[in-house]
């Protein structure tokens, strides 16, 4: 497929919430006889029962460095809701009220539900306790979870760069490209944080056209609709069912297992399709092609709008890039004009390709099943230098650690790009400029 790399015509880029537990008081009582003789006036009733106190979940979270709202406690006196008990609340793990402090007392109101104050969740996240005390009652307790707080950086071509207008907890996508947690699609590399699209729930991979000075970029937005962003203008598109999966470019995957162009009315380019891979663009054909695994576990290709069986290639196997799949077995598979070349073995995981036009070469990071770090260079796998075991594969020979250091393997002893790093995004290459883009989310130490 790329005239210029002669060993592959191919390739490409490329939590479950356990709900409120119930809480059941289930209360037995026994029957017994009596003597009659002791049946005379005054047999003493039973006492009503205790105040029992209770958080309406059994487990709050939330994002380091944002607030928990509108976790309330009740207070029963036996199946009867207690108006002006005086309860109060501590937390633990370094969780705080944000009216200060880690202890609340309040009052129940007429229904016996006290609302308390946003909790502030730690920097770190991490794992923590609220326990509420009253007056005659047993404490109780909820658990408290927080994820990593974090702030937007990218890296141009290895600099780290600072961004403009991006939140913190931002997702990192591809390019400077950041998703807000209020789903606004952000350009941190513009000077205030240029807003590209609003209401966006997934992205999909970026595809840029060097000929023409384009690129674009699927979305799903937050009712089910779907978009894309063309050289950061939003187009509607047509014929793509609602909640469609957003692939690459203007491709969409419909919940009926349709590929569809979603610029050219929705036409199907293959059916019956469950999981897919990165899309491999080859400037100078141009061609592009993208992996794909059928509902029967069969994996087929798309060759620039044209779907095409696989040799070689064992059923379930994971669509990686262009026409390489990863097999159950750890196989990576060029199924590309070939008979199944087998290009790596014992693999586990992988990042995505990064395509150097004008060299023409491609390079593509694994990991292995025994944690160890390699990484594809035009076919051919090679070893990795100063990339710890059990590090994330991220594009080319970019890993992230498990330590948080963002680690080139093809630098000698490991060139450390950046530090404190918890997730990453899509590289964005520009061949023409010589440039190379790449959103990063850095861990906060504080808030």
């Amino acid at each position: 497929m790329n005239d210029q790399s002669p060993d592959l015509d191919l390739s490409t880029l490329a939590d479950a919430t356990r709900g409120p537990l119930s809480r059941r008081t289930i209360l037995a009582g026994s029957a017994f006889a009596v003597p009659a003789i002791a049946l005379t006036a005054g047999t003493p009733a039973f006492a009503a029962s205790g105040l029992t106190l209770a958080f309406d979940k059994a487990s709050y979270s939330g994002k380091g460095c944002s607030t928990i709202s509108g976790a309330q406690v009740s207070a029963m006196q036996g199946a009867t809701p207690k108006a002006g008990a005086a309860v109060t609340v501590s937390l633990a793990g370094g969780y705080t009220f944000a009216t200060g402090g880690t202890s609340t007392t309040g009052t129940t109101g007429s229904n016996g539900l006290l609302t308390l104050p946003a909790i502030n969740v730690p920097a770190n996240g991490g794992n923590g306790t609220a326990s509420a005390t009253a007056s005659g009652a047993a404490s109780t307790s909820s658990t408290l979870s927080g994820s990593q707080s974090t702030t937007a950086i990218y890296l141009d071509t290895s600099n780290q760069r600072s961004t403009a207008g991006v939140p913190i907890n931002s997702s990192p996508e591809t390019a400077a490209l950041f998703l807000a947690p209020d789903g606004r699609l952000i350009d941190g590399k513009s000077a205030n944080g240029t807003v590209i699209a609003y209401n966006v729930a997934a992205v999909g991979e970026v595809y840029v056209d060097e000929t023409g000075g384009d690129w674009t970029l699927p979305l799903l937005k937050t009712d089910g609709s779907n978009s894309y962003v063309e050289k950061s203008w939003e187009r509607s598109t047509t014929g793509v069912p609602a909640n469609s999966t957003p692939m690459s470019s203007i491709l969409f995957l419909a919940p009926d297992g349709r590929v569809l162009d979603g610029r050219a009315g929705g036409q199907p380019l293959a059916l019956d399709v469950v999981a897919f891979g990165g899309m491999y663009h080859d400037q100078s054909k141009p061609q592009w092609i993208m992996p794909l695994r059928k509902s029967d576990g069969s994996c087929s290709y798309l060759d620039t709008s044209q779907e095409r069986g696989t040799y070689g290639v064992p059923s379930g196997s994971t669509p990686m890039v262009a026409a390489l799949f990863l097999s159950p077995d750890g196989r990576v598979i060029d199924a590309y004009g070939s008979n199944g070349t087998v290009l790596a073995t014992d693999v586990d995981k992988f990042g995505r390709i990064y395509v150097d036009q004008g060299a023409g070469r491609w390079s593509l990071p694994l990991s292995k099943k025994d944690g160890t770090c390699t990484y594809l260079l035009n076919s051919v796998e090679n070893a990795t230098t100063g990339v710890p075991s059990g590090s994330t594969p991220a594009t080319s020979t970019l890993f992230l650690a498990p330590d948080g250091r963002f680690i080139d393997g093809n630098q000698g002893n490991g060139s450390v790009l950046a530090t404190n790093v918890e997730s990453f995004g899509e590289v964005y290459i520009d061949n023409t400029g010589g440039h190379w883009y790449m959103p990063l989310a850095i861990k906060k130490t504080s808030c």
